[in-house]
């Protein structure tokens, strides 16, 4: 089963809309389209957690991340804690995690990416 997830935050608008691309609510979250279920989200940078609904908006899936209003670019990087439970952090451009995570999305592409926002699956 995965563990974590890294992923690139773009857009200026909807800043708190977190939209991951198919590939990493399948192999990621394990998201089923016909039953979507909330999903418990822990900040690791403030301690509060949150649980949001998944929903869809034309044609992606998203989930609201207070966090995820920031300055751009930045990373994401979601660690599973039991099923439809996660932990996140937001890294901006400057803090060293997120050189670290955008040189990890520049060498290596997961292989449901097609196009768009670049993520990574990770298992341990």
């Amino acid at each position: 089963m995965p563990n974590e997830l890294i992923m690139e935050l773009t857009g200026e608008s909807r800043v708190t809309q977190v939209q991951p691309p198919w590939g990493a609510w399948v192999n990621f979250f394990q998201f089923d389209p016909d039953a979507p279920a909330p999903i418990s989200l822990r900040s690791e940078q403030t301690g509060s957690t949150i649980e949001r609904p998944v929903v869809r908006h034309d044609h992606n899936w998203t989930v609201e991340i207070p966090e995820a209003a920031c300055e751009r670019p930045a990373i994401i990087r979601f660690c599973r804690q039991s099923q439809n439970d996660y932990s996140y952090w937001v890294y901006v451009n400057g803090n060293p995690e997120f050189t670290f995570y955008s040189t990890l999305l520049e060498r290596y592409t997961d292989p449901t990416w097609i196009r768009g926002r670049r993520f990574l699956v990770l298992r341990s």
